[in-house]
Formats: structure tokens, sequence, C-alpha cells
């Protein structure tokens, strides 16, 4: 539906009931005049709940208990928890498989079954209330959909999953249940849609969206495109399943920039994209593939790709910069890292997970977190300086697959520069970060150096970070093949048989990086944490 996974339930056990048992009140004392004013009351279980105690999960138990490692739902019926039965709905699962939310919440307001009539019921009622409340909490329908999309994290406020199953559609089916058509809603279906504005898109159009809508489609392959964002600036998007990586994603990108460095009149590039997440990761279905098949050229081709891919992106002589939000992981986060500059959304969860699934990153992004945490080393050759807890500090991180849970946190891990730029409303995130390419045109962009705060410790920093591997499975933190993987990641960001007094170049860490990437592909206990993450969506600890 494009709510939280807490649901109704969980999220009243999680405010507490009590609270929900006010807010209900105050509505019911102060809306007096209030169509559906009846819904306020609060229900007798409710009451119930809160004279005995049970506000939610602050008190232990609400709608649901948690006993052990079970969690147990309120029976209505008799008040005491039970193992609740999973429901089984067709119509759900037709959902679950399509992406997109406008479609999912189409096909369950389609169907016969329970959780069909129960859709349309709820549903189309509550859009029919937001409708009949303009004019009376708000002017206009976008301030309606922030309150909710920023409020309650909706996908989409009501009048935009309004405008996307189309408001013509929406009135049939409200008349069909017997729900009075609000007025404003004919003046809308008239007009296109609620959004509807001298022929733009229905719903909130992004930058990306409304270079889309207008044709500005500068090349396109079947996974991504390159848009017209206007003043001199391009937008690469990728559109594959939950956004992965793969071949086709780069072979997309490495066209754009072809084009971008081609043409004069072009001053830089936006990377982002229009879905929940910004990139969940690399594709493990083809990695899985190459390593069942033992294609190990094919396997080490890829990870090449990537970094090369990368590489040539951070040396354009045009800025590049990447727009992250929501969950931003493994090869996503690589390839915003890989970017001149990062404008991320507020709400971001950025980490390179790839032990998860029994690798370390392949793409460039040991070497870029690497350089990012090297950056304060105060004289670029001073070999005195103890870069060691540096290093450990980025071996941790990949190490422990660490995920920020914000931008700020992002900034502190090393993800982000001070420089890069944060921005609150997502709706801006395009924008800003086109705003950003434009400053760094404009004030004589040139393509970073190469580093030479690469004075890495080699063999005996490897030595330590590899008794500390040995300690954490002693203490069962770790499993054998966490170990295993640590090793191959400490040689890496130790920068291999360096003397510790030279600066390892660049290319010398990604060939150390692709190198254990390709090795730990062959290890079976990686393939068994593949497999059971593709099928499960959880990280295996073998």
């Amino acid at each position: 539906m494009g709510r939280p996974s807490s649901a109704t339930y969980n999220t009243a056990d999680l405010v507490g009931l009590d609270t929900l048992a006010h807010v209900a009140q105050n509505c019911l004392d102060n809306l007096p005049n209030d169509e559906d004013r009846a819904l306020f009351e609060v229900p007798a279980v409710v009451k119930t709940l809160i004279a005995e105690k049970r506000t939610g999960r602050k008190a232990g138990a609400g709608f649901y208990k948690k006993v052990g490692a079970d969690i147990l739902a309120l029976d209505f019926a008799t008040g005491d928890y039970q193992k609740a039965p999973k429901p089984d709905f067709p119509s759900v699962k037709a959902a679950k498989k399509e992406e997109d939310v406008p479609k999912k919440i189409g096909l369950l307001l389609a169907a016969d079954d329970r959780a069909g009539k129960f859709v349309r019921a709820c549903l189309l009622r509550s859009l029919a209330y937001s409708a009949n409340r303009l004019g009376e909490i708000a002017d206009d329908v976008r301030s309606v959909d922030d309150a909710m999309r920023w409020g309650f994290n909706w996908d989409l406020g009501p009048f935009e999953l309004w405008d996307a199953l189309g408001v013509g559609k929406v009135i049939e089916l409200m008349q069909a249940e017997g729900i009075a058509i609000p007025a404003r809603a004919a003046d809308a279906a008239k007009k296109g849609g609620w959004y509807a504005d001298a022929g733009a898109p229905a719903g909130r159009p992004s930058p990306l969206q409304k270079a889309k809508s207008s044709g500005a489609i500068l090349d396109k392959t079947h996974c991504t495109r390159l848009v017209d964002l206007g003043d001199g600036v391009v937008g690469f998007d990728f559109f594959t399943k939950m956004n992965a990586l793969d071949d086709g994603v780069i072979k997309g990108l490495q066209k754009s920039l072809d084009l971008l460095e081609a043409r004069s009149d072009l001053k830089g590039m936006v990377i982002s994209n229009d879905a929940t997440n910004f990139s969940v990761g690399a594709n493990l279905m083809l990695i899985m593939m190459g390593i069942m098949q033992k294609n190990w050229t094919q396997v080490e081709a890829m990870s090449k790709d990537f970094q090369d891919t990368f590489l040539r992106m951070r040396k354009l002589p045009k800025p590049v910069v990447a727009a992250p939000y929501n969950m931003t992981l493994g090869g996503g986060c690589e390839i915003c890292l890989g970017a001149d500059a990062i404008r991320a959304h507020a709400e971001l969860y950025m980490g390179l997970v790839e032990v998860g699934v029994g690798l370390i990153p392949g793409a460039g992004g040991t070497l870029e977190l690497l350089k990012r945490r090297l950056e304060v080393v105060p004289l670029r050759n001073d070999i005195t300086f103890d870069r060691m807890p540096y290093v450990q500090d980025v071996f941790m991180s990949i190490g422990m697959a660490k995920v920020v849970t914000s931008a700020f946190e992002a900034k502190d891990a090393g993800f982000l520069r001070a420089s890069d730029g944060i921005s609150f409303n997502r709706d801006n995130l395009v924008a800003d970060a086109k705003a950003d390419v434009i400053h760094l045109a404009a004030t004589g962009y040139a393509p970073p150096r190469d580093s030479d705060t690469l004075i890495l410790p080699g063999r005996s920093g490897a030595a330590v970070l590899e008794a500390g591997l040995y300690a954490m499975e002693v203490a069962g933190q770790i499993s054998a093949h966490d170990r295993h993987i640590g090793k191959k990641l400490a040689r890496v960001l130790t920068g291999g048989d360096t003397d510790g007094r030279t600066a390892v170049a660049e290319q010398t860490i990604l060939d150390l990086e692709r190198e254990a990437f390709l090795s730990l592909c062959g290890e079976q206990k990686t393939l068994e944490r593949i497999q059971h993450m593709l099928n499960t969506g959880k990280p295996l600890r073998n």
C-alpha cells in the first residue's frame, strides 16, 4: 500500500494506545460538524487495554505482545494473546510482485477477495475524506500530501495516489461502494487530475519526471535514461528491479559519460532516480550465475568494468553529483563514492554491506572510503602520521556491514565529505544536486588527482587486524567464514605487501580489491550466503 511496514495496529502500539486515545478524543471534542465524527469514538477494546495498562510497546503489551522470540496478537474475543494465523490473500500475493505502488493498489482495489474488499472500504473513504477537508485544514492538495508523506511516511499522499490511480476511475469505484463523491473531485476529473497544471503530468513530478514527460530524453537503454535537466546539466537514472546495479546499468552510464564528454555545451551530470530506494546494491543473481557456472573471467570482468567506469566518472573533466536517498547499499553506495560530490537526502541508509553475502566491495568502495578517511592526514606525504586508526575505522565499517541511518551519520562515517550537501525535502533533491553541478562548473572544477596519502601499514597492519578477527571468532562474535572474509579485507585496506613508507597507488588498491572479491566468489560458503539472501532477503551467518 505504500505505507510503513508497521501497519495500523503495530503503529498504534509504537505510538502508545493512550496517546492514540487522546488524539481521537481531541478530534471528537473539536470537530462537531465533521461528517465522519463518529469514527473518532475510542473503541471499547482500546479503552479496556488502556485501563489494564496495556498501552503498547512501552508497557510490554498492547495489540501485540512479544513472548520470547514470538510476536503474539491480541484475540479481540478473549482479550488474551495468541500466535495469529498467517493470512493468505491471492490479491496480496499478486500485488507483492509489482514494484509500482499505484499498480499494487490498483490490483487490490479490483480484487474480489477479503483483502480487496477491505482496501476498497478503507482507502476509498479516506480519499473522499481528504477531498472534503480541502479548504478546512489546508487550501491546496500539496499541503495535505506533504503532511501525510512526511508525518506518516506514506510513499504517496492521498491526492498523489488519486491522480496515479486516475481520478475518474476512483470516482467510479466510490460510486460502486456507495460513497458520496466530493464536489471538488468532479472538478479534478474535468481538469485531468488534482495536480493538473498547464499540461504538467499528474502528481508531484520531480525534475527527472518533468524532463522525461517533456520528451527531453537524450539517451535510453532498457534500464537507464539520460535526460536534459536544463541549464547544461543532464540527469542519469536507472530503473532495474530494486535499482540493483548490473552490466546494463554500467553500459548505460558509460554511454552517458561518452555524451557528457563529447558535448561542450554540457556542464555536468546528476545521478539519481525516482524509486522508493536509490539502490539496494549489485545484481546478486548475475553474480550467482557466474559463480555457479564457474565463469571466473566473467565475474572478474564485471568487477573491473564497475571499477573502471566509476574511476572514469571521477576523472571526467566535468562534475558528477550523486543524489542518493533511503537505501543506498553495496554497489549503490559505491556509485555515489565514485562521484565528485554527493547531495544526499537527510533520510539516508548507506553502507558497504557485501560481507553479508560473503564478499567485500568489488567496485572501488574500499579505495574510496579509505581515501575519505585519510583526508585528515595533516601533511599528505607525512610517513610519521599514524594512519592505522583510520584504516581500522574503515575495516570495521565494511567488515561489520555498518549502515548509517541518516545523511548526518554518513558524514561522521566518511561516506559523505564535509563539503557534501544534505537536502531535507526529497522533492528538491535532484534540483539541489543540479545546483551543485552548476556551482562546481562555475567555480573552476577540475578532476581530483590521485591520492598521495595512501601510505599504508602493509603486513604489520594486516597482522593487527587479523589478531582482532581471531579474538572475535574465539568470543563467538563472528564465524570462521566471517574471519576469512575479514582477512581478505584487511590485506586490501593495509595495501598488500607495501613497506609502510611509500604511498600505494590507487590502482594497486583496486587490483587488490578485485583479487579478493574474485577469490571470495570461489568459496562455497559465499555461494550459500548469496543463495540465502536471494531466497529470504536476509543475511546468512554461516
